[in-house]
């Protein structure tokens, strides 16, 4: 496998679709991949590239005094992997449960911990100060990274024994999570009054696959198991909802794996952000082949 980098100057039509030849690519480096890779990750303080293994191994690429491969669990696949964002620290869980920051300048495990329950997501707050897990029984733990120990706050935030399935934390309010569920709910939960602030439910039959906040807070993005998208406004909790692969059958789209946001800078004028869809999508065979959604977002008209 082969991992290209591209440099993209993007142009985006008025109307319809964006064509090839609107998008020119440059390739910058190309490096082969690690086998049987889990995870990918960037940071875009430290500009590092993180891969995880199924054999429990990271590859990463960036400047010379962190570059090389790090054994993190020997042979246990890793499920979980993320940055501390600007910290030069990747945090990981494998085997289900444990837990592992790696400081990428030391080149092994600082810290090391078997958490009680199996992990069904992770994902560090914007500072990096803390780290936040999922579980099955829809307990929400967090990891204080500065005391490098688990905190006493570990709180039931759903009614039901149901799993958490992804997590997003605010990005301007740390103790603000929103937390995506079964039966189409999203719930934003407030860590420090451990209460929960708002309950969003849409399309009720199907499972909260994946999360992401726009980085103005003022609203974010749902993706689910049946491949639909819903964009919900945190002010007023409404939404509006899409499938974004329009050339394909909806019943031919898999679950939505992820999405994300990579915001272009404030002064931009056209105040454009991108917004990344990832999905599954089977093609007349039990094959999953992969789809990837890239929308520009206009947010000059957004009131919140």
């Amino acid at each position: 496998l082969m991992l290209g980098l591209f440099r993209k100057k993007w142009e985006f039509p008025h109307r319809g679709t964006t064509e090839a030849d609107q998008i020119q690519a440059y390739l910058l480096e190309q490096y082969g991949l690690p086998s049987h890779p889990t995870n990918i990750e960037f940071d875009p303080v430290s500009k590092i590239l993180a891969i995880s293994t199924a054999h429990g191994i990271i590859k990463i690429f960036g400047g010379p005094s962190v570059e090389g491969s790090i054994s993190i669990s020997s042979g246990v696949s890793i499920n979980f992997m993320a940055f501390l964002p600007g910290k030069g620290i990747v945090a990981t869980v494998s085997n289900g449960r444990d837990f592992a920051l790696v400081d990428l300048h030391v080149r092994h495990p600082q810290v090391n911990l078997c958490l009680p329950e199996d992990v069904t997501c992770m994902v560090p707050v914007p500072s990096g100060d803390h780290v936040l897990f999922g579980s099955p029984s829809g307990t929400l733990r967090v990891f204080d990274v500065k005391r490098k120990s688990l905190t006493i706050f570990a709180v039931k935030i759903t009614e039901k024994d149901e799993p958490i399935n992804c997590l997003a934390p605010h990005p301007e309010t740390e103790s603000l999570v929103l937390a995506g569920l079964s039966e189409g709910v999203t719930i934003l939960y407030d860590m420090a009054k451990q209460r929960v602030v708002s309950r969003f439910e849409e399309n009720q039959t199907e499972t909260v696959t994946s999360l992401t906040w726009h980085s103005s807070g003022k609203h974010f993005v749902c993706g689910y198991s049946n491949g639909m998208v819903a964009v919900w406004m945190l002010k007023s909790s409404t939404c509006f909802k899409f499938f974004p692969f329009s050339q394909v059958s909806a019943r031919d789209i898999g679950p939505i794996q992820r999405i994300f946001y990579s915001n272009f800078s404030s002064s931009s004028p056209k105040k454009l952000a991108m917004l990344f869809i990832v999905s599954g999508y089977r093609r007349d065979t039990e094959v999953n082949l992969g789809l990837l959604t890239v929308i520009p977002v206009d947010l000059s008209a957004q009131s919140g």
